[in-house]
C-alpha cells in the first residue's frame, strides 16, 4: 500500500469512527425526540447537535489539521446545512418508500456519508494545504 493510500485508509477509519459517534449520539436523540415531535423536527434538532460536533471534529481529529482555519469550520458548518436540506428531502422520500421513520433515516445515512467524507475531506485538507503554503 503506499504512503498516499495508506494516509487515505488512516483519514477514512477516523471518519468512520468519528462519524459512528456522531451518529450514534444523533440517531439516539432523534429516535427520543420521535417521541414528542414529529420526524421533520426531530431530524432537524439531531442534525444541528452533530454539526456543532463535526465541524470541529473532522478537520482536527480525522484528517488532523491542527487548528482548522475559521473559514474551514464555516465552509463545512455550510456544507453540512446544505446536507440537511438535502437528508430532509431524502427522509420525506425514503418516508414514502420506507413506511417506519425510525427506519427510513438509514436511507438518508446510506447515501449521505460516502458524499460527506469526500468533501469534508476536501475541505479539511485545502485547509492544510492553504496553511503549507501560505506566507511565512
Amino acid at each position: 500500500m503506499t504512503a498516499g493510500l495508506k494516509e487515505v485508509a488512516g483519514q477514512g477509519t477516523r471518519f468512520v469512527a468519528l462519524g459512528l459517534l456522531n451518529t450514534g449520539l444523533t440517531f439516539l436523540l432523534y429516535q427520543v425526540l420521535l417521541w414528542v415531535v414529529s420526524p421533520g423536527m426531530a431530524y432537524t434538532a439531531a442534525y444541528f447537535t452533530g454539526l456543532a460536533f463535526v465541524s470541529v471534529a473532522y478537520p482536527r481529529y480525522a484528517f488532523r489539521v491542527a487548528r482548522p482555519t475559521p473559514g474551514t469550520v464555516a465552509a463545512i458548518f455550510g456544507y453540512y446545512v446544505l446536507v440537511y436540506l438535502a437528508g430532509l428531502g431524502l427522509l420525506h422520500l425514503a418516508g414514502r418508500v420506507v413506511a417506519n421513520p425510525r427506519l427510513a433515516i438509514l436511507c438518508v445515512l446510506a447515501v449521505l456519508v460516502p458524499v460527506n467524507f469526500l468533501v469534508t475531506r476536501h475541505l479539511s485538507l485545502e485547509s492544510l494545504f492553504a496553511r503549507r503554503t501560505g506566507p511565512d
